[in-house]
């Protein structure tokens, strides 16, 4: 009995409560009544985080690639020309081009050309592909590749952090009440506009490096394996007729040596060795004789 009582004292306090919250709107004042009726404004938010995803999925992959390679052809010069004008073709251009003189043992001449192209990076495999046909062999290739595509997007997103950033104290400077707020915004927008050349400067060479690839191509005289085992008849009589004159000339020249070193020493000892036999020699004589004339006297 108790239970069912206070559940209707319960449900009448419920009831008069309801109906005061149902009159309360027409006491509140007009402007608090539209604020209350008026929807609620969300502004719009945009992290970095999601514009740096955004620009990676619409960013292509940026890969650095660059090759080296060893050419062995009949005529130096004439490759290089096919290289220079093969780099042109496919939009490219020649960054150098060096020559070296050198020498063998069995003093045949030889010619190296370093030659340093720039091509699109489309163009990358192309190149390498026809530039293999222009030599005889191909005695070394090496190709790598680097992915800056993460590198290239932080760049971005900085030099957008940056800007915004700029702008904020371009907006600063304007409201500037004196001098000395002016010069201090004045050098924080100077360090700004720094990091933005230096990202800026950065993400450029990072194109520059990833729209047109190197190529370093070595190219030198071709030898045939036979050649280079040394087993002809007319190599090995030039070794011999060298290792002569070679031999010859050291003798010569050991012996030049030899003697300018005992001249000197011959005439110093030499000269009073000889007049002091020569005077042992004269006073042995003196002697034979008076032993022999003695010898006469007393017979």
């Amino acid at each position: 009995m108790v239970r069912i009582v206070s559940s209707g004292l319960f449900a009448v306090s419920l009831l008069i409560h309801g109906c005061a919250r149902a009159e309360a709107p027409d006491s509140l004042p007009a402007p608090a009544q539209a604020a209350a009726a008026a929807p609620e404004a969300k502004p719009e938010v945009k992290s970095l985080g999601s514009l740096d995803r955004a620009s990676a999925a619409k960013t292509t992959r940026k890969v650095i690639r660059n090759a080296e390679m060893t050419l062995e052809a009949n005529d130096e010069p004439l490759v290089e020309q096919k290289l220079t004008a093969l780099a042109e073709r496919l939009g490219g251009f020649t960054v150098s081009s060096e020559r070296h003189q050198y020498t063998e043992g069995e003093g045949e001449s030889f010619l190296t050309i370093d030659v340093t192209v720039r091509v699109p990076a489309e163009k990358f495999q192309e190149f390498l592909d026809q530039a293999r046909g222009f030599a005889v062999r191909v005695s070394g290739e090496t190709t790598s590749g680097q992915d800056v595509t993460e590198e290239f997007i932080d760049l971005e997103a900085r030099v957008r952090t940056e800007r915004a950033l700029e702008a904020q104290y371009l907006e600063i400077l304007k409201e500037a009440k004196n001098v000395k707020d002016a010069l201090e915004v004045h050098a924080r927008l100077g360090e700004v506009r720094e990091q933005i050349e230096k990202a800026e400067g950065r993400r450029r060479f990072l194109e520059s490096q990833t729209e047109l690839s190197t190529v370093k191509v070595s190219i030198r005289k071709f030898v045939p394996a036979i050649r280079t085992g040394g087993f002809g008849m007319a190599r090995s009589v030039r070794r011999a007729a060298s290792d002569v004159v070679e031999v010859s000339v050291a003798l010569l020249s050991g012996s030049i040596r030899v003697i300018g070193v005992l001249l000197p020493i011959a005439v110093i000892l030499g000269l009073p060795a000889f007049y002091l036999v020569r005077l042992m020699r004269a006073r042995r004589r003196r002697r034979l004789i008076v032993e022999e004339v003695s010898s006469l006297k007393s017979e």
